[in-house]
């Protein structure tokens, strides 16, 4: 009787045994890695063909159970990378496997020489200057749909605010001037993206974020590469890549003031041939109140497709074809129209009755071709042609005639009310004669088009690595202006039409340029050592042709035409060194350009600038500090009505100004390294700009008017802080953002003693969770200005304008 006992134990022991090592042999553990080694946290692995699955932890690890013997696929991937696949055989006999991926920042590593400023956060982290990236990752927990805001982040950008959504950006670079972008260089994927880079670089277009899978910002002197502007910096808008495989992504989101999103793309590639659609939708009824009712809201369409080819891997020349196509429309209630300093303390999202007409439609459509070869014995060639089309017509209130009979500008009404009284009283609905409001047709149409080549070859000689790049681009644009103005009268609050204008009788010419540019970049690595000289010619003609109010038809009675050319030379060098294998130094030193127009005698903007800095990375941190001095020989100015001036978007010259500064930002983590299931990522970053002329003169743009050598440069700030702090694991994320901007001069002089000539700092709070559902599903939401707060941001275009409410959004997301 025992013994039958203790063989029946010994017998369920064997059975226990049998079956745990039977589950011990059907595991497959592994890690997944960058190509740096650095773990890549919840990244989603499967086994392909199936459902099974499961996600990696806080350091990349990852256990798949509950398998049978035989032959499996492991597939890995995570936002933002390439996706890795391997072949394991169960049961596991070598230990844990490996994984390794990188980011994938552009369709194809043939196109990231041209497409791509910085190859991504880690190649970005050891660049020679200042150089940024934000990936999808960010991109898609942030949840931003305005730019400005996502940009907040990067250390060293100045930004103007004005409708509260970013649908106007206005950003600049180290202290450059931020009206409507046009002292950057503004890119997607690579290609000029302003309607006019050229001629009228002033970007009533931009590229939309809710689009696109990273952004890039690139400063210091690797930027002579880029051009035509080279002061401040480029910005590069990076759009959806093909997939690896078939997937896709639909995203929808809901939130206040009947802000509706829709973002999805789908795609594939298969034996070398791939495509991806995508369109993202976006709307909402706006924020502020109109006097006496209506829509302020705005509502954009943005639809993009590639096709691409590339040859097999293996083969002698490695080929690589894309063609990618655009069209986008965007029709809003915006205005010009701000508040007078008394309306905006009672009532901050207040809007005048005299904006009800104000609306701008916008239309665009790129298209772009890509050929790249990469030869047996090693260069890699790249040929990129394309050609955007895009129509604006800002229909705005520009002017009010009062009861003397004087027409005074929006602008100048709002910031003495009661000195026009009557003027101000029509513009908040009181009764008036006709054709006492003149609303503007600004109607213009831009092209841009061109062709551009970039060859890079690299080798080795004994002790040293040596990387040439060449590069061309020929270039043509143009914009034409042809406005009107109508005549309105106001009667009980609404608007009505008195005098229809004729087309081409207000503002009725056209701007063109035609460029040539060449540069060469010799990157010399020696050890630890990095030189890295560089070249940029521009040779630029600018042709103004004024036909005059008075001949719509444009049969050249009274035309005028003013030329100007301009042949410079841009050279540049920066010096890097890695001090220890986890610090580096740099510094830099190139010359700032921005084309003059084609205004006879104005200078083109001309400046050296230098910059030096010092970057640490190791196991979850990364500090970086970076010192910049940018002097101004010959500053240049712009007349838009977006600054406060006229509108005719003339270029004049400001004479000497200085910018010093620093940017200082700090990535940690402090739970990398211990043993747990979440992540910290904590983000800091800070600007210190000092912007001030150094000459004293008159100028006749009205946002300037007297300076004396000393005056601060209107709008950029002296302080800027933008902290992130988040909780990360496998299910859920939650992350909470706080802005700090700085006391900003609205004027020159000692104006800015006054409180209507200043912007008083603000500081925002934003957060944002995230949900996962599934490896599939996602839910997220956000809160922006979590507190509410009702801050002033500009006092331009014409009066005092608020930053956005409170507003709170939530949504799904599929992906497949």
């Amino acid at each position: 009787m025992n013994m039958h006992v203790d063989r029946s134990i010994i017998a369920l022991l064997l059975t226990i045994s049998s079956v745990a090592l039977s589950a011990q042999e059907g595991l497959i553990e592994g890690v997944v890695r960058t190509e740096r080694g650095v773990p890549l946290a919840f990244a989603n692995v499967v086994i392909h063909g199936t459902a099974h699955g499961t996600t990696t932890n806080a350091d990349g690890r990852f256990t798949l159970d509950g398998l049978t013997d035989g032959e499996y696929m492991i597939v890995a991937s995570s936002v933002g990378y390439e996706v890795v696949s391997a072949h394991v055989q169960v049961p596991v006999t070598g230990g844990a496997i490996e994984l390794r991926t990188r980011e994938r920042v552009v369709d194809l590593p043939a196109f990231t020489v041209q497409n791509s400023l910085t190859g991504g956060t880690e190649r970005a982290r050891r660049t020679d200057g200042a150089a940024w990236y934000i990936g999808p990752k960010e991109l898609e927990e942030q949840g931003y749909t305005d730019v400005l805001r996502v940009l907040r982040s990067v250390p060293g950008v100045n930004i103007q605010e004005e409708d509260g959504l970013g649908l106007r950006p206005n950003v600049g670079l180290r202290g450059a001037g931020a009206e409507r972008s046009a002292k950057i260089t503004v890119m997607e994927d690579g290609v000029l993206a302003a309607p006019a880079p050229y001629a009228a670089p002033a970007a009533y277009y931009f590229p939309t974020i809710g689009r696109m899978n990273g952004v890039e910002v690139v400063k210091g002197s690797s930027q002579i590469r880029h051009g035509p502007l080279t002061t401040g910096g480029a910005l590069n808008m990076l759009s959806t890549p093909v997939p690896e495989r078939t997937s896709g992504m639909v995203s929808l989101q809901g939130g206040s003031y009947g802000s509706r999103n829709i973002h999805a793309h789908a795609g594939t590639e298969h034996n070398g041939i791939g495509f991806l659609v995508e369109t993202f939708q976006q709307a909402t009824d706006g924020f502020k109140l109109l006097d006496h009712g209506g829509n302020t809201g705005t509502s954009k369409s943005d639809q993009m497709a590639k096709l691409q080819w590339r040859s097999r891997e293996g083969s002698r020349i490695q080929h690589a074809a894309s063609v990618k196509a655009g069209y986008t429309t965007e029709s809003g209630n915006e205005t010009y129209l701000g508040l007078s300093e008394n309306d905006f303390a009672l009532t901050p999202y207040r809007r005048y009755s005299g904006s009800q007409e104000d609306r701008i439609t916008v239309e665009h459509d790129l298209f772009t071709a890509q050929y790249a070869v990469t030869l047996p014995s090693g260069p890699q060639l790249t040929f990129t042609g394309y050609r955007t089309n895009t129509h604006r017509n800002w229909y705005k209130l520009d002017k009010v005639t009062d009861t003397t009979g004087t027409a005074v500008g929006i602008s100048t009404i709002l910031s003495e009310p009661d000195r026009y009284a009557s003027a101000y009283h029509t513009i908040t609905g009181a009764s008036s004669a006709d054709n006492s409001l003149r609303v503007k047709a600004n109607n213009r149409n831009y092209q841009a088009s061109g062709v551009q080549f970039i060859g890079v070859q690299e080798f080795r000689t004994e002790g040293a690595t040596h990387r040439l790049e060449l590069g061309l681009r020929v270039h043509e644009d143009h914009m034409d202006r042809y406005q009107h103005t109508d005549g309105y009268r106001m009667e009980e609050g609404r608007m009505l039409l008195t005098d229809p204008g004729d087309p081409g009788t207000e503002s009725n010419r056209i701007a063109s340029a035609d460029a040539v540019a060449a540069h060469f970049m010799y990157d010399l690595e020696i050890g630890r050592l990095g030189l890295r000289p560089g070249l940029r010619h521009e040779r630029i003609n600018m042709v103004d042709e004024d036909f005059g109010r008075s001949d719509p038809g444009r049969n050249g009675d009274e035309l005028i035409t003013t030329e100007n050319e301009v042949d410079v030379w841009i050279p540049g060098i920066g010096l890097d060194m890695d001090i220890t294998e986890h610090v580096n130094a740099f510094t830099g030193i190139h010359r700032g350009f921005s084309p003059p127009g084609a205004a006879p005698g104005t200078k083109p903007e001309a400046s050296v600038n230098y910059e030096a800095g010092i970057r640490f990375d190791r196991a979850g941190t990364f500090i970086q500090l970076i010192g910049f001095l940018n002097d101004y020989s010959e500053l240049l100015g712009a007349d838009l009505a977006a600054s406060g001036g006229t509108g005719t978007g003339d270029l004049f010259n400001g004479g000497e100004a200085m910018v010093r500064g620093l940017e200082f930002h700090i990535s940690h983590d402090p739970l990398v390294g211990l043993k747990n299931h979440l992540r910290m990522p904590i983000n800091l970053s800070y600007t210190y700009t000092d912007a001030r002329f150094e000459s004293t003169f008159t100028s006749t743009f009205e946002g300037w008017g007297y300076v004396a050598q000393g005056d601060r440069i209107p709008y950029i700030p002296i302080h800027q802080l933008n902290a992130r702090i988040g909780i990360e694991g496998r299910k859920a994320s939650i992350s909470l953002t706080t802005t700090f901007v700085g006391e900003v001069p609205a004027t020159t002089g000692t104006a800015i003693d006054q409180e209507p000539q200043r912007i008083p700092a603000f500081m925002v709070l934003d957060v944002a969770t995230t949900y996962r559902w599934s490896p599939r599903i996602e839910v997220f939401a956000s809160v922006q200005n979590v507190f509410d707060d009702a801050y002033l941001v500009s006092l331009v275009p014409a009066g005092s304008r608020p930053g956005a409410p409170r507003m709170i959004f939530g949504g799904m997301r599929f992906r497949f």
